[in-house]
């Protein structure tokens, strides 16, 4: 799978602007409006893929997959969404998380 790290790293600083840590979750409808409508197959691909490396976390609940970021990966979420870390170092950071 090729993987649009630009992609990856908008998705994770959404999550992390908004704040969606343990109690506050975002349904995965709501995700994908955020993005154009021909990225959207790639958002629920990459949701699936963040969710296998640990950065988010998806909690069922009876109407969908709900989803928030790790609290676990601080450390590694807050570089991601740095404004000066490069698309380079968002792959290494996940790769490795």
């Amino acid at each position: 799978m090729k993987i649009n790290w630009k992609l990856v790293k908008s998705m994770i600083e959404k999550y992390f602007h908004d704040q969606i840590w343990g109690d506050k979750h975002h349904r995965t409808d709501t995700m994908m409006r955020s993005f154009p409508s021909h990225l959207r197959g790639d958002v629920k691909k990459y949701l699936k893929f963040l969710k296998k490396k640990g950065i988010l976390v998806q909690s069922k609940t009876f109407h969908g997959g709900q989803w928030h970021l790790n609290r676990y990966k601080l450390e590694i979420i807050k570089e991601i969404t740095h404004p000066s870390t490069k698309v380079e170092r968002v792959k290494k950071l996940v790769l490795s998380g």
